[in-house]
């Protein structure tokens, strides 16, 4: 292997005073020795075979001698004239792993004397080091016995310094760990620096998919950046190499990215020869002259980022912990039930988990996850690689288990690793999270270790309460498969009761069988009982409490807080005919009574009967509808309740059943009854079926939604006891329900329009962000009516499943732009049937209510009428089209175009659109939608802006920033702005957080013509990293170190010189024609400086941002027009002189021959 490093470091995890000083048992042992006087030999390593191999009798004939230290070197000390990496000579142990390490380490004197608690020569050849095990630094004690060749030469690694021991004694301790020098053969570099530093590590492997990602986008490079601006340890290998470590910088050299290496090998130096190699002709004298190139072998080179990629195959670091910081611990094991895998499996929520309470003003903290060794004493009978180990690190509220993962809540987590730790960094907000360690697979048995290190004291304990699961089983049958509330065979779904005494807090888990292929769409709701804890008979969607979602996993779950009371557990899949097992679980607080249980299904009685509207009795659900056949219903027995069924084979019909109560006894008349006012309906229903209650006689009215509608229809009653169903005799004739005097005219009665459904405007159901495109109707109402409203589709032969939606619109005279409890009034079940109808008491309101109708999925084409009658007069109720213009754009975050918000300077790298407003105001709509998976989801968000000049934006003050949406981990977000002026307009969709790749739609709606536009011009970034140290932080003009500060010098070839198809033209020395210009300073959060910039002419200083404003921020930025062939300096500064940090220097110029360089 071969180890490297490319950054400076700052401040590790140094051991306690205590820790430092002589532990105990050194102490105690060289007490002994002094009064025997002899030299210590460890009884718990001795120098023999078993010391040296795990199975000493596999090497027998092998001739190890052992030696002490003064035997090997002639004038012995532990460290001679300080220590270097070149210092390490690797022997022929294939420790390599461990090697590397410690040579990066060796750059840092302060970080490898930590390691040593003996600090000399040790006359009794006592030696006390010590490394991070686990979660403390623990104190190796071993003599100088080493093993050496026949000839006295040490086999294993060893100071180029014959004198020097130091090397030998680490090694040496590091075997006693492990319990062998064997042991030591091959490992992870991560673990070497974790055990020497006590920093968690991270590893990034360059061969995989998701790095391949990033280098491609340029992400890579960033991270690399920034890692290298924090001061993380970073290092690199590559597999089929020898062990070596390599430090140096990071460049943008012509727009070419550099790393400049320097290599000092265990076993000799290495150098590359490719591209920008000592020896390559791509070196130029005057960028030798700038970056001091030297050519000669002493193991320092150049290499371009793109030949680092493919050369080295791993890139690791150890990140800072301060050591201010606090430090948490917990261990644990995974065992039985706690061994419950990742979240892929319902047993995940049997894992151990661990609450943090982070105070307020949030704070950074890394967490470690790790597992015992497979070297160490207790899993030395273990065999094979390490189990994968994660975690998961989530939002919740209130110190309780987490049953349910919600992606909203999901911040992040590692991915699950081959190695004996991963962790992880995180800034997190003021709150309440739970930290689930976990392993890939359940059932993989292992004992764990978790460490926190946070910024702020937080509050870190182990949730230890259970609570009570009640679970059964059961399956979707040919009988129960009944699919999700829209259908109307919901009622013939399994039913569970759910019986809560008090007010409690339960998480309801429904999970299908475990199978290869794709999992059905399904879901459960929670309804109030009407019926105890016996089956309800009929289940309406308005008893419903709460529902999950429906999703195509294995699982869904859903946590509520329920009152006292009988509930009604309904199980379904969201499609009818979908046959499957499945399992419901209920988890509840221990002391809250909750009962649970299957119910079993009651056989009722039947009574049909089937009937037929033709002619007049064809009269639909209108004024005459009393025309319709009529029945009465009444009962052998008493009973509690019974089910009404109306159904027909005329699939083009839509159907009505209406009730009234009669103040008479069971006697089975056969009268008709005369009209009678709407207000006397006991239930009059659209969904084809109803529950009547006990110990009355019912009129019964089946109908269809249109007068003159005819076909063939059955009437159903069950019951427990058995039903009588009489058809009233026709020849008593039925008056007019209203009179003259109510109504003067029927055409005041009823209102209808056309539309269609035809490319963009099959929008779909509310389950599609395109549901917005569907045509919408105003509709306009004075005076409170009961109203009846009607879809209809136009073209029958083949019937598309339709609903109709009923809202109220916050804006007079435009559409409506989202649906929610508060503005949806009612909405109808998707059918595939000729016509949806809802029957619904609309308040007089002065702003109107919004009409909807839909097809179930989008892109289906049918012409349709939406049609709004009444018993009452209609002269008050006005319906129009809701007129708008609609502008539809596609986009990804990809490809370095994910630049986040803006609070990360990288915000001018997300796409941007712009469109034109010729005529003011404007109401308009933005939605940004994203699309929906089962993975946690980013948050996103967009920027309205005013655009002057029609270019790319590159500043967001509040000069020009009109509107800022919410940022939401959801599928879409959308906001309702108004536009005050005509002009350009631009809209900055990005997501919260940079690098995070999808794709997006962007959709605006408006109620007055908008058009889209291009930017006249585009930039090409410059970028350069910095840091304001003791010896440059010199402050603003003010301050005589000024002078101090980093300079940049940003330049162009003269006018009049071609590049690349460009001829640069010469502007006759006035500004007024050169080139666009931004210049961004940036500091990463917490954004502690007061941070700002000077631009001045290098020739003459003379300031161009004299007035620059300096900014507490995360960045500083002006814009500016540049003359061509002028060299420009840039000085980059913080306001008080001392002010330390990292800074990031952008500059966006709209001509590509620019340069940026540090001077």
């Amino acid at each position: 292997m071969q180890s490297v490093v490319m950054s400076s470091f700052a401040r590790m995890p140094i051991a306690s005073e205590e820790v430092q000083g002589l532990p105990e048992e050194h102490k105690r042992i060289v007490e002994v020795c002094s009064r025997v006087k002899q030299k210590w030999t460890d009884p718990d390593f001795e120098p023999k075979d078993s010391s040296i191999w795990k199975n000493p009798e596999r090497h027998k004939g092998e001739k190890v001698v052992w030696k002490r230290i003064e035997e090997i070197c002639p004038k012995p000390s532990l460290f001679v004239d300080g220590v270097e990496p070149d210092d390490i000579l690797q022997g022929t142990l294939g420790d390599c792993w461990f090697l590397g390490p410690l040579s990066v380490i060796a750059l840092y004197p302060n970080l490898l004397m930590n390691l040593f608690n003996t600090s000399e020569y040790s006359r009794w050849g006592v030696y006390s080091v010590q490394f991070w095990m686990g979660s403390e630094w623990t104190p190796v004690v071993v003599d100088d016995w080493i093993p050496c060749t026949p000839e006295g030469k040490p086999i294993y690694a060893h100071s180029r310094d014959p004198n020097e021991f130091w090397v030998m004694i680490l090694e040496k301790a590091y075997a006693k760990v492990h319990r062998s020098y064997e042991a030591l053969e091959s490992g992870s570099e991560g673990d070497a620096f974790h055990d020497l530093t006590g920093c968690p590590p991270h590893e990034i492997v360059l061969t995989s998919d998701e790095a391949q990602r990033d280098i491609k986008n340029g992400k890579m490079w960033e991270r690399l950046v920034k890692y290298f601006s924090l001061h993380h340890l970073i290092g690199c290998s590559r597999a089929d190499s020898k062990n070596t470590e390599v430090r140096g910088i990071l460049c943008t050299v012509d727009g070419v990215k550099m790393l400049k290496i320097s290599a000092d090998e265990p076993v000799g130096r290495e150098e590359w020869d490719g591209d920008w190699s000592d020896k390559s002709p791509l070196w130029t004298q005057q960028i030798k002259k700038r970056l001091d190139i030297v050519d000669a072998d002493d193991g320092v080179f150049w290499m371009c980022f793109e030949d680092f990629v493919k050369y080295f195959t791993c890139i690791y670091l150890c990140s800072q912990i301060p050591s201010d910081w606090h430090h948490h611990t917990a261990t644990g094991e995974w065992k039985g039930p706690t061994a419950g895998g990742s979240a892929d499996t319902a047993a995940w929520r049997g894992n151990p988990q661990y609450y943090i309470r982070v105070p307020a003003g949030g704070c950074d903290l890394a967490v470690l996850v790790s597992q015992p060794s497979i070297r160490s004493k207790a899993s030395q009978s273990r065999i094979g690689a390490y189990p994968p180990i994660g975690f998961y690190l989530l939002k919740t509220e209130g110190k309780q288990r987490l049953l349910v993962i919600k992606r909203e809540d999901m911040l992040a987590g590692t991915v699950f690793r081959k190695g004996r730790e991963t962790s992880e960094d995180f800034t997190l907000q003021e709150g309440e999270y739970i930290l689930i360690p976990c392993t890939l697979n359940r059932g993989v048995q292992s004992k764990y270790n978790v460490v926190v290190y946070s910024e702020k004291q937080i509050v870190f304990e182990q949730i230890t309460e259970v609570p009570v699961v009640l679970s059964a089983k059961s399956e979707w049958t040919a009988e129960s498969c009944g699919g999700c509330a829209n259908n109307g065979s919901w009622k013939n779904n399994p039913q569970f009761f759910l019986t809560v005494p008090q007010t409690t807090r339960l998480t309801i888990l429904q999970a299908v069988d475990d199978r290869k292929g794709e999992f059905p769409h399904h879901g459960f709701y929670i309804l109030r009982s009407t019926n105890g804890t016996a089956r309800n008979s009929l289940i309406n969607s308005k008893h419903i409490t709460t529902k999950s979602d429906f999703v195509n996993s294995q699982e869904v779950a859903l946590t509520m807080t329920l009152k006292p009371g009988n509930y009604l557990l309904v199980p379904c899949t969201f499609r009818p005919g979908i046959r499957d097992r499945f399992t419901l679980v209920v988890y509840a607080q221990q002391d809250a009574g909750v009962e649970f249980g299957p119910i079993a299904k009651v056989d009722l009685k039947k009574h049909l009967l089937e009937g037929e509207w033709k002619g007049k009795g064809a009269a639909g659900s209108g004024p005459t509808w009393s025309n319709n056949p009529q029945y009465t219903l009444c009962f052998a027995d008493p009973v509690e309740k019974a089910n009404l069924t109306l159904s027909t084979d005329n699939r083009k019909l839509f159907v009505v059943l209406s009730v009234m109560a009669v103040d008479q006894k069971a006697t089975g008349t056969s009268r008709r009854m005369p009209g009678f006012h709407h207000n006397s309906f006991v239930v009059r229903s659209e969904a084809n079926r109803a529950t009547v209650e006990q110990g009355k006689v019912y009129y019964v009215i089946p109908s269809t939604t249109n007068v003159g509608e005819e076909g063939r229809f059955s009437l159903e009653a069950q019951s427990q006891a058995q039903p009588i169903l009489t058809l009233c005799d026709a020849s008593t004739a039925a008056p007019a329900i209203h009179s003259s005097q109510q109504y003067e005219d029927d055409a005041n009665r009823g209102l209808e329009v056309h539309g269609r459904w035809k490319g963009e405007s099959a929008g779909g159901c509310v389950n599609y962000p395109t549901w917005r495109n569907n045509p919408q109707y105003l509709l306009h109402v004075k005076q409170t009516r009961v109203l009846t409203i009607t879809l209809a589709q136009i073209d029958t032969t083949a019937l598309l499943p339709i609903g109709l939606y009923l809202g109220q619109s916050s804006e007079d005279s435009f559409m409506l732009c989202h649906l929610d409890q508060e503005n949806l009034i009612e909405s109808t079940p998707f059918t595939d049937r000729a016509s949806v109808s809802m029957t619904i008491t609309v308040k007089a309101s002065p702003l109107p209510y919004v009409l909807i109708p839909a097809t179930f999925d989008p892109e289906m084409e049918n012409d349709f009428t939406v049609s709004v009658t009444s018993d009452d007069d209609l002269t008050a109720i006005a319906l129009s089209p809701a007129e708008h213009y609609h502008l539809s754009m596609e986009g990804d975050w990809r490809d370095g175009r994910g630049g986040g918000c803006k609070n990360h300077p990288s915000w001018r790298n997300n796409p941007q659109y712009h469109f034109k407003v010729r005529q003011a105001p404007v109401k308009l709509y933005a939605l940004l939608s994203q699309p929906e998976t089962e993975e946690d989801m980013p948050h996103i968000g967009y920027y309205l802006l005013k655009n002057e000049d029609g270019g790319a934006v590159m500043t967001i003050d509040p000069s020009n920033l009109l509107h800022k949406s919410d940022f939401v981990d959801d599928v879409e977000v959308g906001e309702l702005v108004t536009l005050k002026e005509p002009g350009i307009y631009t809209i900055l969709p990005c997501t919260f957080n940079p690098f995070i790749e999808t794709k997006f739609a962007l959709n605006l709606y408006a109620n007055e013509h908008i058009e889209s536009t291009t930017s006249s011009y585009n930039y090409t970034k410059l970028f350069a990293p910095g840091q304001w140290t003791a010896r440059n932080a010199g402050g603003c003009s003010g301050h005589p170190t000024f002078h101090t500060n980093p300079q940049f010098r940003l330049t162009s070839p003269m006018p009049g010189t071609a590049i690349g198809g460009w001829k640069m033209q010469s502007t006759g020395g006035a500004v007024k024609h050169g080139v666009e210009v931004v210049v961004v300073v940036s500091q990463p959060l917490p954004a502690a400086n007061t941070i700002g910039f000077y631009l001045i002419t290098r020739r003459d200083k003379r300031f161009l941002s004299k007035e620059v404003t300096f900014v507490k921020g995360t960045e500083a930025s002006a814009k500016y027009k540049l003359h061509k062939g002028v060299e420009y300096g840039i000085i980059v500064c913080t306001h008080e002189p001392g002010a330390l940090g990292r800074f990031s220097l952008d500059v966006y110029v709209t001509h590509p021959s620019f340069t940026l360089t540090p001077v």
